[in-house]
C-alpha cells in the first residue's frame, strides 16, 4: 500500500515529465511554424507585401523556441504565454488574409502549405496555453521579478 507521501511524490514527478515533454514539443512546433514562412519568404512570398512579415515571424519563433529550453521553470509561464501569443497572432494574420487583406495581401485556399501552417499554428495555440497554465500553477507566473519568491 503507497503512502501519501510516495503518491505526491510519484505525481510530482510525472507532472514534471509532463512538463519537459510539453516544452520540447511547443518549442519544436515554434520552430516548425518558423521554417515554414521561411520556406514561404524563399518560396516567393519575399516579393509580397508580407514578406518581411514572414522573416519576423521565424525569427520571434526561433526566440520563442530557444526561451521555451533555455528559460528556468519560473520563467516558463511567462514564455510558454508569449508562443502561445506568437501563435495566435499568425494565425488571425493568416486568416485575415484569407478573408479578408493583410497590408494589401490577399491569401487563397490554395495557398502552399496552408494546412501545414494552420495545423502547426493551432496546435501550438493549445499546446503552449496548455503549459502555460501547468507552468504557472506550478512555478507561478511572476517570480522570477526581483523580491519576489
Amino acid at each position: 500500500m503507497a503512502t501519501s507521501d510516495t503518491v505526491e511524490a510519484s505525481t510530482a514527478r510525472s507532472n514534471v515529465v509532463v512538463l519537459v515533454i510539453l516544452r520540447i514539443v511547443g518549442a519544436a512546433l515554434l520552430v516548425s511554424m518558423g521554417y515554414i514562412h521561411i520556406h514561404l519568404y524563399q518560396a516567393g512570398y519575399y516579393l509580397t507585401a508580407v514578406g518581411p512579415a514572414f522573416i519576423a515571424n521565424a525569427v520571434l519563433a526561433v526566440l520563442g523556441a530557444i526561451a521555451l529550453l533555455a528559460f528556468p521553470n519560473k520563467m516558463l509561464g511567462i514564455a510558454s504565454t508569449l508562443g502561445a501569443l506568437l501563435s495566435l497572432g499568425t494565425l488571425a494574420a493568416l486568416l485575415i488574409s484569407i478573408y479578408g487583406s493583410l497590408f494589401g495581401y490577399k491569401e487563397t485556399l490554395a495557398a502552399p502549405l496552408l494546412k501545414s501552417t494552420f495545423t502547426v499554428e493551432s496546435v501550438g495555440i493549445v499546446l503552449l496555453a496548455v503549459l502555460a497554465v501547468m507552468a504557472t500553477r506550478r512555478f507561478g507566473m511572476w517570480k522570477w521579478l526581483p523580491g519576489r519568491q
